[in-house]
């Protein structure tokens, strides 16, 4: 993120095994699902499984760690080249943008106890 001069538009929070990537709104990334959808593509095209998240273990040994590392510079790199064109990351999406998929549910517990 920081090689990429990307730190008004995400940054990582959360445990150091357990790191959550947070896309910001803003001129360059208007919709968060479109970013995500983007790096997720571009981490699968170099083998690592993410979802907003990157969960590290004690089976990662070196190797492992170099290449999600790389994976993710790779990612970066092209967020930086298209914001730099003035394109937009959706163009470069080969198939379905994700979907929300949690959604805020009030009460839940209450509606399913209610009695006619």
């Amino acid at each position: 993120i920081k090689n990429h001069n990307l730190e008004d538009s995400f940054y990582c929070d959360g445990h150091p095994s357990r790191t959550v990537l947070t896309i910001k709104s803003n001129k360059n990334f208007k919709d968060p699902l479109v970013t995500k959808t983007f790096i997720q593509q571009e981490l699968l095209k170099s083998g690592i499984l993410w979802s907003g998240y990157h969960c590290i273990t004690y089976t990662f040994n070196k190797k492992d760690i170099k290449h999600a590392l790389s994976a993710y510079e790779k990612a970066f790199k092209k967020i930086t080249d298209i914001v730099n064109k003035k394109q937009k990351l959706k163009k470069f999406i080969k198939g379905s943008l994700l979907k929300k998929v949690f959604t805020r549910v009030a009460d839940f517990q209450a509606a399913s106890l209610k009695t006619n």
